[in-house]
């Protein structure tokens, strides 16, 4: 168990310096001149206040919904940790994107976004983070929990015995 609490605190630590860095280096950039620009793929600076796929919502909702969401994850993370890896390993994704993503609306006002393709909203590491962990979760769940067959949801009869 202790080892299983250790690879989880390792590996969220992991990922929210890879985010944080990430931000830090992105927001170190002079006059907002990004790193990279093609014509489907830039990476550039957009503090973005809306919610996922640019959503608008007070910040001080999203705030307030994200910490209610977060305690609810890290609560059911203390549930399933001794049960499934796969299931901490998603809820500690989704735990570390939504806390890095908190952080920066807490000191920014809004969420540090700067990977853009052509076709799809601006994101960082902590939204990738989120939609790894949710599919996981999802797919987890899904085979955890497969659906009622045809022969699961038929009447059982009754068969005398013959003897």
């Amino acid at each position: 168990m202790v080892k299983r609490i250790s690879f989880y605190t390792v590996l969220a630590a992991i990922l929210i310096i890879i985010d944080r860095l990430s931000k830090i280096f992105i927001l170190k950039l002079p006059d907002n001149t990004g790193v990279f620009e093609s014509n489907y793929l830039s990476l550039k600076l957009l503090i973005n206040p809306n919610l996922a796929f640019s959503l608008p919502l007070p910040n001080y909702l999203i705030i307030f919904l994200s910490a209610l969401i977060i305690i609810a994850l890290i609560y059911y993370l203390i549930k399933v940790i001794k049960v499934k890896l796969i299931y901490s390993i998603a809820l500690i994704l989704i735990i570390t994107g939504a806390s890095s993503n908190l952080f920066d609306r807490l000191k920014f006002g809004g969420v540090i976004d700067f990977i853009s393709f052509s076709f799809w909203p601006t994101f960082n590491f902590a939204d990738v983070y989120i939609i790894i962990g949710a599919i996981i979760l999802l797919l987890a769940l899904k085979n955890n929990y497969p659906p009622a067959s045809k022969t699961d949801s038929a009447p059982v009869d009754k068969q005398e015995d013959s003897k």
